[in-house]
Protein backbone atom coordinates (compact mmCIF):
# COMPACT_ATOMS: atom_id res chain seq x y z
CA UNK A 1 0.00 0.00 0.00
CA UNK A 2 1.06 3.56 -0.83
CA UNK A 3 1.74 6.15 1.70
CA UNK A 4 0.49 9.43 1.05
CA UNK A 5 3.82 10.45 1.79
CA UNK A 6 4.95 8.37 -0.98
CA UNK A 7 2.78 10.30 -3.26
CA UNK A 8 4.27 13.38 -2.66
CA UNK A 9 7.06 15.20 -4.36
CA UNK A 10 10.86 15.48 -2.75
CA UNK A 11 10.13 18.82 -1.65
CA UNK A 12 6.75 18.34 -0.04
CA UNK A 13 7.70 15.35 1.85
CA UNK A 14 10.42 17.29 3.30
CA UNK A 15 8.01 20.12 4.16
CA UNK A 16 5.49 17.31 5.98
CA UNK A 17 8.84 16.25 7.74
CA UNK A 18 10.04 19.62 8.87
CA UNK A 19 6.08 20.24 10.02
CA UNK A 20 5.81 17.51 11.94
CA UNK A 21 8.97 16.33 13.66
CA UNK A 22 11.41 18.56 12.69
CA UNK A 23 13.25 21.63 14.02
CA UNK A 24 10.56 23.32 12.90
CA UNK A 25 7.47 21.41 14.10
CA UNK A 26 4.16 23.14 14.04
CA UNK A 27 5.27 25.99 12.31
CA UNK A 28 4.20 26.62 8.40
CA UNK A 29 6.42 29.49 7.64
CA UNK A 30 9.83 27.81 9.41
CA UNK A 31 8.88 24.46 8.08
CA UNK A 32 8.21 25.64 4.05
CA UNK A 33 12.07 27.52 4.35
CA UNK A 34 13.05 24.32 6.19
CA UNK A 35 11.65 22.16 3.24
CA UNK A 36 14.07 24.31 0.71
CA UNK A 37 11.36 27.22 -0.69
CA UNK A 38 12.13 29.92 -1.22
CA UNK A 39 9.70 32.28 0.27
CA UNK A 40 10.78 34.47 3.17
CA UNK A 41 8.31 36.12 5.99
CA UNK A 42 4.68 36.07 5.27
CA UNK A 43 4.84 35.18 1.73
CA UNK A 44 6.34 32.12 3.49
CA UNK A 45 3.58 32.09 6.31
CA UNK A 46 1.03 32.10 3.80
CA UNK A 47 2.62 29.66 1.18
CA UNK A 48 2.88 27.25 4.01
CA UNK A 49 -0.37 27.51 5.01
CA UNK A 50 -1.61 26.44 1.88
CA UNK A 51 0.31 23.90 1.54
CA UNK A 52 -1.60 22.25 4.64
CA UNK A 53 -4.02 23.01 2.82
CA UNK A 54 -3.78 20.02 0.44
CA UNK A 55 -5.48 16.80 0.46
CA UNK A 56 -2.18 15.08 -0.05
CA UNK A 57 -0.18 16.98 2.34
CA UNK A 58 -2.87 17.13 4.87
CA UNK A 59 -2.87 13.00 4.45
CA UNK A 60 0.78 13.06 4.97
CA UNK A 61 1.11 15.16 7.98
CA UNK A 62 -1.25 13.21 9.36
CA UNK A 63 0.02 9.71 8.87
CA UNK A 64 3.17 11.32 10.06
CA UNK A 65 1.80 12.55 13.46
CA UNK A 66 0.37 9.09 13.70
CA UNK A 67 3.52 7.13 12.82
CA UNK A 68 6.26 9.50 14.72
CA UNK A 69 3.99 11.47 17.21
CA UNK A 70 1.53 9.16 19.02
CA UNK A 71 4.26 6.67 19.90
CA UNK A 72 6.65 8.58 20.92
CA UNK A 73 3.64 10.13 23.60
CA UNK A 74 2.68 6.84 24.67
CA UNK A 75 6.09 5.91 26.09
CA UNK A 76 6.73 9.97 27.78
CA UNK A 77 6.02 10.99 30.64
CA UNK A 78 4.55 13.73 29.44
CA UNK A 79 2.58 14.57 26.54
CA UNK A 80 3.55 17.35 24.31
CA UNK A 81 0.25 18.84 25.12
CA UNK A 82 0.73 18.75 29.10
CA UNK A 83 4.62 20.06 28.67
CA UNK A 84 2.89 22.97 26.57
CA UNK A 85 0.40 23.72 29.77
CA UNK A 86 2.99 23.26 32.12
CA UNK A 87 5.92 25.91 30.68
CA UNK A 88 2.53 28.57 30.08
CA UNK A 89 1.19 28.16 33.71
CA UNK A 90 5.35 28.89 35.03
CA UNK A 91 5.23 31.77 32.15
CA UNK A 92 2.25 33.18 33.60
CA UNK A 93 2.57 32.41 37.66
CA UNK A 94 6.60 32.36 38.21
CA UNK A 95 7.96 35.04 40.92
CA UNK A 96 11.10 35.94 38.53
CA UNK A 97 11.48 37.16 35.21
CA UNK A 98 14.04 34.38 34.44
CA UNK A 99 11.88 32.10 34.56
CA UNK A 100 9.46 33.69 33.13
CA UNK A 101 11.19 33.89 30.08
CA UNK A 102 12.69 30.64 29.93
CA UNK A 103 10.00 28.89 30.18
CA UNK A 104 8.27 31.71 26.97
CA UNK A 105 11.40 30.92 24.84
CA UNK A 106 11.35 27.18 25.95
CA UNK A 107 7.48 27.00 25.11
CA UNK A 108 8.18 29.05 21.54
CA UNK A 109 10.87 26.61 20.61
CA UNK A 110 8.55 23.61 21.29
CA UNK A 111 6.28 24.90 19.09
CA UNK A 112 8.29 25.66 16.22
CA UNK A 113 8.15 29.58 16.68
CA UNK A 114 11.75 30.03 17.20
CA UNK A 115 14.65 28.86 15.08
CA UNK A 116 17.93 28.96 15.51
CA UNK A 117 19.84 30.64 13.43
CA UNK A 118 23.23 29.11 12.28
CA UNK A 119 26.33 31.90 10.77
CA UNK A 120 26.83 30.69 7.19
CA UNK A 121 30.37 32.03 5.98
CA UNK A 122 30.96 31.58 1.74
CA UNK A 123 34.37 31.23 0.07
CA UNK A 124 35.23 30.91 -3.40
CA UNK A 125 36.83 27.40 -4.56
CA UNK A 126 38.92 26.40 -7.41
CA UNK A 127 36.61 24.47 -9.25
CA UNK A 128 38.99 21.61 -9.93
CA UNK A 129 38.57 21.06 -6.21
CA UNK A 130 35.20 21.44 -6.39
CA UNK A 131 34.65 18.87 -8.94
CA UNK A 132 37.34 16.13 -6.52
CA UNK A 133 35.57 17.29 -3.07
CA UNK A 134 31.71 16.45 -5.31
CA UNK A 135 33.44 13.43 -6.20
CA UNK A 136 34.42 12.04 -2.98
CA UNK A 137 31.41 12.98 -1.54
CA UNK A 138 29.63 11.06 -3.71
CA UNK A 139 32.01 7.83 -3.10
CA UNK A 140 31.59 8.30 0.39
CA UNK A 141 27.81 8.05 -0.20
CA UNK A 142 27.50 5.71 -1.89
CA UNK A 143 29.79 3.41 0.60
CA UNK A 144 26.57 4.32 3.09
CA UNK A 145 24.17 2.72 0.77
CA UNK A 146 22.89 5.89 -0.73
CA UNK A 147 22.05 6.01 -4.39
CA UNK A 148 23.58 8.92 -5.77
CA UNK A 149 21.92 10.32 -8.68
CA UNK A 150 23.77 12.92 -11.15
Amino acid sequence: MTSALDKLNPRQRAFVHAYVAGATAGNAAASYVAAGYRARGKAAGNAGHRLLEKVGIKEAVAELREAVIKPREQGAILTHQRRLQILREIAEQADKDSDRISAIKLDAQLQGELVEQRATTTRTIDPDQAAKLLDEARRDLKRQGFKVVS
